[in-house]
C-alpha cells in the first residue's frame, strides 16, 4: 500500500520526532480506498510510542459523544465522573483527556474515518487539537477529502497552515509508475504496456483495488478468468461510491456552464482552458474559468494552461449523468476544435447514422495507408474506429491486432468478435480470446475441414498461420506431425501467394507471407519433430532457412533464426546462440520472445549467471502478462523462482498455480520438475523424490525441447544416491539415446558411468581415476562453449568426486596412487582446483547452502595431510624447487625471485606452481608455513 509515498513517509518521519517535544497533527485526506490508514499506521509506526485509536463508522454519525467517550475509555477514564472545571457546571472532557494524556507520556492517537464524528464530538475534538500545545501527542486523523465544512474540519484548514503544528497530507491514487512498481511487489513481476494500462484505468490507481487485482490476477485459471477480473473490478471502481459520491454532488449544486466543462474534460480527457471555454460556449452555456473547475476538486491544472480530471475513474462517472445526446453533442463539438487523431475519435464518437458511411470510408482509406507504410499502431487504431462505426470492419481490427503482433488487445473487443460469423478472423479470434482452447488433433482436424483455395482472402490466409504457430508454441508438444500435414495446404497457399504480392510489388505483405511460411514449416516440419534427433534438426532447418533467400527473404526472416537458435540452445550449442536468445528485438511475435527469453534464462542459469537468468526471466515473465499469455506466465514465473529457490531466499514472483494442465501445458510441467530437480541438488533434498520427479520429465519427453538434457546427470545421480542402481542405468540408458552437442553428451555419459561405477566398484581408486576422466571431458565441453557453458554442473561433479574420494578413505584405500595409510589424504589438483573455482562460482551466484557444502567436503579433503602432510613430501621437491620454496617463504615475488635467479618470471610462475601442486597446498602462505615445518 505504501509504494509510491516515498516522500511522504520522509516527511511524517521527520514530523513523528518531533512530536516527542510537542503536539503534532497530521490529518491524512482523500477518497477511499488511497491509503490513507496504511499511511498513518506507518506514521504511528515511525513515532515508535504507545497508540490509542478510535474507529468511526457511519452509524457513529448520529451516535452523541460516541468519539470522545472512546477516546477518553483508552485513557483509562470515565466522563461521567471526571472532575468539574473551574467555572463549569459540567465535567470538562477536553480538560479530563489533557490530564490523562499528560501523565501518559509520549503517546499516538489514530482517529480513523473522522467524517462519520458526530457533530458534538467534532466540537469537543476540535477543543482538544487547540489545547493539546505542548504535550508529547502525535494526533492522526483520516477522514474523505469531500467531507462538508464544520467546525473541526474548518479548525484545522486554518491550524495545519502552520507548519510547526503539523500538516495536511492529500492522499491521492497513484500514478502509472507507482502503480507498476506496486503490481510488481505482488506479482514479482514487471507489468508494462497494454496491461499495466487496463490496470491503471479499472483501478484508478487506488492501492485497495490495485491489490485486489493483483490476488485475483494470482488466481485467475484462464486469459478468460484475467479479462473477468479486470471488468468486474473496473465495475466495481466506477460503481462503489469511491468518487461517485462527490462527483455527483458537484454535478448536482452547481452550473449549467461548470457541468459542460466537465463533460468536456470527461470526454476529451485533456484540453486548455480555451478549449473547455469553446465547448461551453458552443453547447450554449457560459463560459467556465480555471478557478471554478479546480475549485470543484476533481479538476487539476498540468503545465501551464491544461486541465484535465485529478480522479481517471470520474471520466465515466462524471458521463454518467448526461444524457446520450447531450455526450454526442459535446463529442461533435470536441471532434470539429480538436486537430488529428483525437478530433477523428471525438468524430467517430459523435457521428449520426448520416456520418457513418463517409468516417468509414475515410477511416478504411487510413487503415490502407498507416498498413502500406509499416505504422502498424495507426492501423490498430483506425481499425478499432471504423469497427466502433461498423460491425462488417470488426475483421479489420482482428487483423490489425495480429498484425502488430498485439494479439492481446482483442480482448478489449471480445463482443464484437463473439458476434462475427464463423470465420477465420472470428475462429483467430476467439481462440487468442481463450473462448476456443483446441489441443493439437482438434486444430488438425478444424484445418482439414476449411476450404484453402484462390477465394479464401491474403488476411485469412495470414491469420489462419499465425493461429497455427500459436498453437503450436503453446501447447509445446513433442511431435506435431499430425498438424503439420493439415497445415501444408495453408503453407503451399502463403508461398504461393507471398510470391505473387513480391512480384506486385507489394513488398510487405508479401515477404510476411514467406516468412510466415517459412516459419510454419520450422516449427511445425522440423522443430517439433520427435522422430529426428535435436543435434540432427539444425542442418536440416538452416538448409531451409538457406533457401528462402531464392524467394526474396535475403536474411531468412529473423525469426527463423530465433526458432534455430532455440533447438541450437536445448542441444547444448549455446555459445552465441544464449546472446542473440537474450537480445531479441521487442517488435518480434511475442510468442517467440517469450520462448527465446525462457530458453536464455535457464542457459544462463546452468552458465552460473544467475543475475542475467533472473533478468531475463523476470522480463519473461512481465511480456506474458502483459499479453495475457498464461500459459507462458506460468513456465516464466517458475523460473523466475528457479535462482530464488536454488538459492535458499524468498522468490519474489508467486508460485502460479493453474488448475488447467492444458493451460500449463507439458513444458509448463517439465520446468516445474526441472526446478524440482535443481532445488533438491542445491540443498541436499529427498534423492528419491528427485529421481521420481525427473524420471516423469523424462517419460513425458519433454526434456530435450525445455533443455533440459543435463538433468539426465542429475535423474543418475539421485537415483545412485538413492541405492536404486537399476533406475540409474535406465536413466543412462535414456541419456545415452537422447540428443545433444557431442561433447556434452561426451561429458554427460562418463559422468553417469563415474557415478554408477563408484556405486559398484570394489577398487574405489579406480572410481577416483573415473572421476577425472569426468572432469577433463567436462573441461573440454566448457572450453567449447565458452561463458554460456554449463559451469553449474561443476559444482555437481565437485562434489561427486570429492565425495568419492572420502569414501576411499573411509574404505581404508590411501589417496595417492595406493600408498601411504588411511589417515593421509592428498586430492588430486584437479580436484582442489575444481572445488575452488566451484566454491567461487556458487558465492558468486548466492547459493550459499550448496557452496557450504562443498566446503566442507574441501575442508575434509584438506584437513588430513594439513602441513605435516605437505612436509613429507618436501622429499619430492628437486633442488631448484627447494630453492623456489625458500624465496617464497621469504616472502619474494615471482618477478623478486626470477631477478634472483637469472630466470625469467615465466619460469619462477611454473617452478612456483609445481611446488604447490607436489606439495597439495593453495596458497604462498600454506608453502610459507610448511618450509618452516620443514625446516623445523
Amino acid at each position: 500500500m505504501l509504494v509510491g509515498r516515498a516522500s511522504e513517509l520522509d516527511a511524517l518521519h521527520h514530523l513523528a520526532q518531533d512530536a516527542l517535544a510537542s503536539s503534532r497533527v497530521v490529518w491524512f485526506l482523500g477518497p477511499e480506498g488511497v491509503g490513507k490508514s496504511a499511511l498513518a499506521e506507518r506514521t504511528a509506526e515511525l513515532a515508535g510510542r504507545p497508540v490509542l485509536r478510535v474507529d468511526l463508522f457511519p452509524e457513529d454519525r448520529h451516535n452523541r459523544r460516541y468519539a470522545v467517550e472512546a477516546m477518553a475509555a483508552l485513557v483509562d477514564i470515565d466522563l461521567g465522573s471526571a472532575p468539574q472545571a473551574e467555572g463549569r457546571g459540567a465535567s470538562d472532557p477536553v480538560e479530563s483527556i489533557l490530564r490523562a494524556l499528560a501523565s501518559r507520556g509520549p503517546v499516538c492517537i489514530r482517529i480513523e474515518d473522522a467524517q462519520w464524528l458526530d457533530d458534538e464530538s467534532r466540537a469537543i475534538l476540535w477543543q482538544l487539537v487547540r489545547r493539546l500545545l505542548d504535550l508529547p501527542v502525535l494526533l492522526l486523523i483520516t477522514s474523505l477529502d469531500d467531507e462538508d465544512d464544520g467546525v473541526l474540519f474548518d479548525g484545522l484548514r486554518l491550524l495545519l497552515r502552520l507548519p510547526e503544528r503539523g500538516r495536511v497530507v492529500a492522499v491521492e491514487p497513484l500514478g502509472r509508475a507507482a502503480v507498476a512498481e506496486l503490481v510488481n511487489s505482488g506479482l514479482g513481476t514487471a507489468v508494462t504496456g497494454w496491461t499495466l494500462d487496463r490496470i491503471v484505468a479499472v483501478t484508478g490507481g487506488y492501492p485497495a483495488l490495485v491489490m485486489s487485482l493483483v490476488d485475483q490476477l494470482r488466481r485467475a485459471e484462464s486469459i478468460a478468468g484475467i479479462r473477468t477480473v479486470l471488468r468486474s473490478l473496473g465495475e466495481q471502481a466506477a460503481g462503489s461510491g469511491l468518487l461517485r459520491r462527490h462527483a455527483t454532488r458537484v454535478l448536482t449544486d452547481t452550473t449549467p456552464a461548470l457541468r459542460t466543462g466537465l463533460l468536456a474534460l470527461g470526454l476529451g480527457r485533456q484540453l486548455t482552458i480555451r478549449q473547455v471555454a469553446h465547448v461551453t460556449r458552443e453547447r450554449g452555456a457560459s463560459s467556465v474559468s480555471t478557478a471554478e473547475l479546480v475549485a470543484t476538486g476533481l479538476v487539476e491544472v498540468v503545465g501551464v494552461d491544461q486541465l484535465r480530471l485529478r480522479y481517471r475513474m470520474t471520466e465515466s462517472v462524471i458521463v454518467d449523468h448526461f444524457s446520450p445526446d447531450d455526450i454526442a453533442a459535446t463529442h461533435r463539438v470536441l471532434g470539429s476544435l480538436l486537430r488529428g487523431p483525437r478530433g477523428l475519435e471525438h468524430r467517430v464518437a459523435g457521428a449520426d447514422r448520416s456520418d457513418v458511411p463517409e468516417l468509414v470510408a475515410e477511416l478504411g482509406a487510413d487503415l490502407e495507408d498507416a498498413f502500406r507504410r509499416g505504422d502498424r499502431e495507426t492501423m490498430y487504431e483506425r481499425a478499432v474506429l471504423a469497427a466502433s462505426l461498423d460491425p462488417e470492419r470488426v475483421p479489420d481490427l482482428v487483423f490489425a491486432a495480429i498484425w502488430s503482433n498485439q494479439p492481446s488487445r482483442l480482448a478489449d473487443h471480445e463482443d464484437a468478435i463473439e458476434n462475427l460469423p464463423w470465420s477465420a478472423e472470428r475462429l483467430v479470434g476467439m481462440s487468442f480470446l481463450g473462448a476456443v482452447d483446441l489441443d493439437i488433433s482438434g486444430t488438425a482436424q478444424l484445418l482439414e475441414s476449411v476450404e484453402i483455395s484462390s477465394r479464401t482472402s491474403d488476411r485469412q490466409l495470414f491469420l489462419l498461420g499465425y493461429w497455427v504457430l500459436h498453437v503450436a508454441a503453446r501447447r509445446g508438444a513433442v511431435s506435431l506431425a499430425e498438424l503439420a500435414v493439415a497445415t501444408r495446404p495453408v503453407l503451399r497457399e502463403l508461398r504461393v501467394r507471398g510470391r505473387k504480392l513480391v512480384a506486385d510489388g507489394q513488398l510487405r505483405f508479401g515477404e510476411r507471407f514467406l516468412g510466415d511460411a517459412l516459419l510454419l514449416e520450422l516449427t511445425l516440419e522440423h522443430l517439433f519433430d520427435g522422430e529426428v534427433p535435436l543435434i540432427d534438426r539444425i542442418p536440416r532447418m538452416e538448409a531451409l532457412r538457406a533457401t528462402a533467400a531464392a524467394d526474396g527473404l535475403a536474411d531468412g526472416v529473423p525469426e527463423a533464426g530465433i526458432i534455430i537458435d532455440l533447438v541450437r540452445n536445448a542441444a547444448g550449442d549455446t555459445a552465441g546462440s544464449v546472446d542473440r536468445l537474450t537480445a531479441v528485438p521487442a517488435t518480434m511475435n511475442p510468442t517467440l520472445r517469450l520462448e527465446a527469453g525462457l530458453g536464455a534464462a535457464y542457459t544462463w542459469f546452468l552458465a552460473g549467471d544467475w543475475a542475467a537468468a533472473q533478468r531475463v526471466a523476470e522480463q519473461a515473465s512481465g511480456l506474458a502478462l502483459d499479453r495475457l499469455m498464461l500459459d507462458h506466465w506460468q513456465r516464466a514465473s517458475d523460473l523466475a523462482r528457479l535462482v530464488p529457490v536454488v538459492q535458499g531466499t524468498t522468490p519474489t514472483v508467486p508460485e502460479v498455480e493453474l488448475s488447467h494442465q492444458a493451460v500449463a501445458g507439458p513444458l509448463g510441467e517439465a520446468l516445474r520438475e526441472v526446478v524440482g530437480a535443481w532445488k533438491g541438488v542445491a540443498h541436499d533434498g529427498d534423492p528419491s523424490a528427485t529421481g521420481r520427479a525427473l524420471d516423469r520429465l523424462w517419460a513425458a519427453g519433454t526434456f530435450d525441447r525445455a533443455g533440459a538434457y543435463l538433468t539426465g546427470v542429475l535423474r543418475v545421480r539421485a537415483h545412485v544416491a538413492a541405492g536404486d542402481l537399476e533406475a540409474a542405468r535406465a536413466a543412462r540408458t535414456d541419456l545415452a539415446a537422447a540428443s545433444y552437442t557431442a561433447l556434452g553428451k561426451d561429458y554427460a555419459l562418463t559422468h553417469a558411468d563415474a557415478l554408477i561405477a563408484a556405486a559398484e566398484a570394489e577398487q574405489p581408486v579406480v572410481a577416483r581415476a573415473d572421476f577425472a576422466e569426468v572432469a577433463r571431458r567436462l573441461a573440454a565441453h566448457l572450453d567449447d562453449q565458452g561463458p554460456s557453458g554449463p559451469h553449474l554442473l561443476g559444482a555437481v561433479l565437485a562434489e561427486d568426486w570429492g565425495l568419492a574420494v572420502l569414501a576411499s578413505v573411509a574404505d581404508g584405500d590411501p589417496a595417492g596412487s595406493g600408498a601411504g595409510d588411511a589417515g593421509d589424504l592428498c586430492p588430486p589438483d584437479e580436484l582442489r582446483q575444481l572445488l575452488g573455482a566451484t566454491c567461487v562460482l556458487l558465492a558468486t551466484a548466492g547459493a550459499g547452502e550448496w557452496q557450504a557444502r562443498l566446503e566442507r567436503v574441501r575442508e575434509r579433503l584438506t584437513e588430513s595431510p594439513s602441513v605435516r602432510g605437505a612436509a613429507d613430501a618436501w622429499s619430492t621437491l628437486t633442488v631448484r624447487e627447494r630453492e623456489v620454496a625458500g624465496l617464497v617463504s621469504d616472502g619474494l615475488s615471482n618477478r623478486q625471485i626470477a631477478t634472483t635467479l637469472f630466470v625469467t618470471v615465466r619460469t619462477a610462475e611454473y617452478h612456483v606452481g609445481n611446488i604447490l601442486a607436489k606439495l597439495g597446498l593453495e596458497s604462498r602462505q600454506e608453502l610459507r608455513r610448511t618450509v618452516l615445518a620443514a625446516d623445523g
